[in-house]
């Protein structure tokens, strides 16, 4: 049987939660990088690097859900430093902190 070819937006679509039951939304809230709604499936977030970012600037990083005009959702950050930084970077970032807080309790 020949694999079957998976698409970006697939990608996305497994990656993304429904806006129902938005783990990644909660797990922003959990780290504490969770800053509001924007409407619209717009999530203003600080982001996972912010140390990275000139002067440490914590602004310009939205969370898109997959609601409303940002049907696919996903991840950006307008800050320099973040411009190769994928939504799938985005994702297993925050696996990641949510492991290491468990670790911690």
């Amino acid at each position: 049987m020949k694999p079957t070819k998976v698409t970006q937006e697939q990608l996305l679509a497994s990656l993304l939660p429904s806006p129902e039951d938005n783990s990644v939304i909660t797990a922003l809230k959990t780290l504490g990088l969770y800053k509001e709604s924007l409407g619209n499936g717009k999530h203003a977030i600080t982001c996972p690097w912010v140390a990275e970012h000139t002067k440490g600037r914590d602004n310009g990083t939205v969370y898109f859900d997959g609601k409303g005009n940002n049907s696919n959702g996903g991840f950006k950050c307008q800050h320099y430093h973040c411009i190769q930084r994928s939504t799938t970077d985005f994702i297993v970032c925050l696996e990641a902190l949510i492991a290491e807080l468990e670790v911690s309790k």
